[in-house]
């Protein structure tokens, strides 16, 4: 059987997200106590199995996140901390729900300095003096963690290693994310050919590609709605009046700033004549160079189609074939 291959060339409107971003947009898969759950993977770096051994990347565990998956090599210490990280890093956007849910309406895109200031309220270290959410970046890659961001896939394949008389077979997942800058890292996941080895596979492939098109769709959403409306006064404004309001409880009223934010926000923007639709239909224009490409991948595909339907009836829009 042919394995197939996905090449989708990067989409350089989108920039390139920080370990921090991918952490907020909080995990696909969620164990028992609510953190992230992973999967065990030995990784390497490249795409060639017979590179020397310092290619080979410490035994570790890969987490689906909503925006890319983060790798963390498995320490018992590394594992502890990333998990009540990623926990206490959730919790904030669950309340803000920034992330763009589907397509059935252009969702509140949330300027960086509100998200910053909410995130700080509803947080349960503000209590004792704890810094804003930060870049986590460095500091993770440091202890060995790495950070996939949907956005950066371009190159998608899979090999299989039959194996032989001494000699276990291999099933083999090469990723390849690029960078605005164009610089690439490649990576692959591989494991040992079993019952279950292409379903996992599978899913690993249909989490990145999933992770491309949310985290797209999100940026754009919020870049369209910006050539409308200057949201960041409207947030500043509606912020002092409930922390006035509040004093320091005013975190635990954030669903209600948010609804009425979003009330403010839609009226100006209907005022100025724009309307879901024609959001939609502006995000489908902006990706169209490389649509081509996204409808010969599973997910993408779907996310193609979905969109340019929603934006069917909209000026400029126009259904793939």
């Amino acid at each position: 059987m042919e394995l197939p291959k996905y090449i989708i060339p990067r989409n350089r409107q989108i920039p390139d997200p920080s370990f921090a971003d991918i952490l907020n947009s909080g995990p696909s898969l969620k164990d028992s106590t609510g953190g992230p759950a992973g999967d065990r993977q030995w990784v390497y770096r490249g795409r060639d199995p017979k590179l020397p051994k310092s290619a080979m990347i410490p035994l570790g565990k890969l987490f689906p996140f909503t925006f890319g998956l983060i790798y963390v090599p498995e320490d018992n210490r590394l594992l502890s901390d990333f998990s009540a990280e990623a926990l206490r890093a959730g919790a904030p956007l669950a309340l803000v729900g920034i992330a763009a849910s589907s397509l059935g309406g252009l969702p509140l895109a949330i300027t960086a300095g509100a998200y910053a200031a909410i995130a700080q309220s509803v947080s349960p270290e503000r209590a004792s003096g704890a810094q804003p959410p930060r870049d986590l970046s460095a500091e993770w890659m440091k202890r060995g963690a790495i950070f996939l961001p949907g956005v950066q896939i371009v190159e998608i394949e899979q090999a299989v290693d039959p194996g032989g008389f001494l000699s276990k077979g291999t099933h083999r997942l090469i990723l390849t994310f690029e960078r605005v800058d164009g610089q690439r890292t490649t990576y692959t996941f591989m494991r040992l050919v079993g019952p279950k080895s292409q379903a996992i596979t599978d899913a690993i492939i249909t989490i990145i590609l999933r992770a491309r098109w949310k985290a797209e769709f999100d940026y754009l959403v919020a870049a369209v709605k910006s050539d409308h409306v200057n949201a960041d006064p409207v947030w500043n404004e509606y912020i002092e009046r409930y922390k006035t309001r509040y004093g320091g409880e005013w975190g635990k009223h954030v669903k209600e700033l948010i609804a009425e934010v979003t009330d403010v926000l839609d009226v100006e923007l209907a005022q100025k004549g724009f309307t879901p639709q024609l959001g939609l239909a502006e995000i489908f224009k902006r990706i169209g160079p490389l649509v081509p490409y996204y409808q010969q991948a599973p997910e993408l595909k779907e996310w193609v189609r979905a969109l340019a339907e929603a934006a069917g009836n909209a000026p400029g829009a126009t259904a793939p074939r």
